[in-house]
């Protein structure tokens, strides 16, 4: 039988890179077409939050993305001058980076287009997208060729990855709608000598304006300021970063110095009316942009990235049904409306003039801070750790929820799990990257029975992992002291929490409900590895 084409990847930016490297790493063949001759040099995106880098894992990225990057370790707030307190990711404990990188997003695509590469992948530059079709088990595309020349290329699936202004979303005639709002910020990488903290982000809210202020190493540091749409410039002199600052950033003597790169740029607010066509899905900013603000666009790009491409790879290989495609949508879809609110406030806050709300605003950080809700809920949120695909109405709360006692199970199905995925890290469970995990947690309480009844009853091609306290003292924070039975998805996300003593009963059932839906009939059932040893 003729191997099927292969998947076209539609954009060559970080979020395209990401789902060309999961696919190829799971043997899947794509072909990655980009409108632009040559990636850009401007450093645009520059945050690599925590959950990101726990995704970034899978394909072996993240080590060298921390080595080129600067830590950022808390998120400041300032008010006028002042310090008003900070969201402290250092001190978030249920991830192995309580910390985020900050990176020129040019260095961030060389490093994943070598890993591309190293796979054995390849971009091609100067291949515009100009035409698209589909029928039912295939996508033809037209393109215009980098010597001007057309082509017509045939792939099973495509991923539109282009960005704001998607080619691939227009042709699909998908709605990209949104609040009839347009913002523009004068952004800027300048030396900044005169004390501000080397690792952290900061807002800076003032009577002049906000500005947000972000930490490259070496003194270097991100400045972005909204500005009037009559004050857009092609680039931005020290002296224009050194007024603001002084106008608008933390008390002290600053000197702006050695302006890299600046530029303006127009923020919209748009999201997709839908992320699946057909054979054909938008990730990124062709599914969603956002508000600046919290640097959380290409990160979310890059969940959506990871989302659907171990669904993809599962569908291409044929270890997971194509209707788990459907889910794709709806799962990314309402995540990114949580996020996308979350910038949206995040915005709202440096926007606020009346002197009683800036009061409010002021002291409700203030306190945030002293009660450690700046840590417990807002370092995590800004750390994309909190993001759940359990439905609204389910969700526990994740890392917003109090302290929880010790025997207390904290997660629920959806929850992301602490955990890292497809490399070993001393102290943290590590889960398989392209399949189902069966986790035993505190296996020493269960019964010698029950342990070989869930074995026995485990879906074929999933993994077993045994996972106690000692060896993962992180996750007693999630999970509590008394074992219990996950069964966990190739992203780390959790689709069932099962007691020991009925896991071997209920595991082929919701193992079924993961891959088909909540109505899997029961022919859906995946046999066991027992079973197919044994030919049954």
């Amino acid at each position: 039988m003729a191997s099927p084409p292969p998947i076209l990847i539609v954009g060559a930016g970080p979020v395209g890179m990401v789902v060309a490297a999961e696919l190829l790493q799971r043997d899947v063949p794509v072909r990655i077409i980009d409108a632009d001759r040559s990636h850009s040099n401007h450093s645009r995106a520059t945050s690599i939050w925590p959950r990101i880098l726990e995704l970034l894992d899978r394909i072996d990225v993240t080590d060298e993305l921390m080595c080129l990057g600067h830590r950022i370790d808390q998120v400041r707030y300032y008010s006028a001058g002042r310090h008003l307190g900070a969201a402290r990711l250092d001190r978030i404990r249920d991830t192995a980076y309580p910390f985020g990188i900050a990176l020129p997003q040019s260095i961030t695509e060389d490093v994943l287009e070598r890993r591309v590469t190293d796979l054995g992948g390849k971009v091609e530059r100067g291949v515009r997208l100009t035409g698209l079709a589909q029928d039912a088990d295939r996508v033809h595309a037209l393109v215009e060729t980098a010597d001007g020349g057309g082509a017509e290329l045939e792939a099973s699936w495509l991923v539109g990855a282009d960005g704001a202004h998607s080619t691939a979303r227009r042709l699909l005639d998908v709605g990209f709608t949104g609040p009839e709002l347009s913002l523009d910020f004068a952004i800027g990488d300048a030396r900044i000598d005169g004390g501000l903290p080397e690792h952290m982000a900061g807002y800076c809210w003032s009577p002049a304006g906000a500005m947000a202020l972000a930490a490259l190493g070496d003194q270097v540091f991100r400045i972005a300021v909204r500005v009037a749409e009559q004050q857009r410039q092609s680039d931005y002199c020290a002296r224009y970063f050194e007024e603001v600052l002084r106008a608008r950033g933390p008390r002290g003597r600053f000197r702006v110095d050695g302006v890299r790169f600046s530029t303006t740029f127009n923020a919209t607010i748009r999201t997709a009316q839908r992320y699946r066509v057909g054979r054909a899905f938008l990730v990124g900013d062709a599914a969603h942009v956002m508000s600046p603000a919290g640097g959380q666009g290409m990160n979310t790009g890059i969940q959506d990235a990871v989302n659907l491409a171990w669904k993809l790879a599962g569908a291409v290989d044929g270890s997971l049904p194509e209707a788990l495609l459907d889910s794709y949508h709806d799962e990314r879809s309402r995540s990114v409306q949580v996020v996308a609110a979350g910038t949206a406030r995040q915005a709202a806050l440096g926007g606020l003039t009346r002197r009683r709300d800036v009061i409010r605003r002021d002291l409700g950080v203030r306190l945030g801070a002293w009660s450690r809700r700046l840590a417990h809920e807002v370092a995590p949120t800004l750390g994309q750790l909190s993001v759940s695909y359990a439905p609204a109405d389910h969700r526990t709360g994740g890392n917003a929820a109090p302290e929880p006692r010790r025997n207390a199970v904290r997660l629920g199905p959806g929850d992301r799990l602490p955990a890292v995925i497809g490399r070993h890290r001393v102290g943290w469970p590590t889960l398989t990257a392209d399949r189902f995990t069966v986790l035993l947690w505190q296996p020493e309480q269960m019964a010698a029975e029950h342990r070989a009844a869930i074995e026995a009853a485990r879906p074929a091609g999933t993994e077993l992992l045994a996972v106690d306290s000692a060896s993962a003292p992180a996750l007693t924070v999630a999970l509590g002291s008394r074992a219990v039975v996950l069964l966990v998805r190739p992203d780390g996300h959790l689709s069932a929490l099962l007691e020991p003593t009925r896991a071997a009963l209920d595991l082929p059932a919701a193992h079924a409900r993961a891959i088909h839906g909540p109505s899997a009939p029961a022919s859906s059932l995946h046999r066991t590895d027992q079973q197919e040893r044994q030919g049954e």
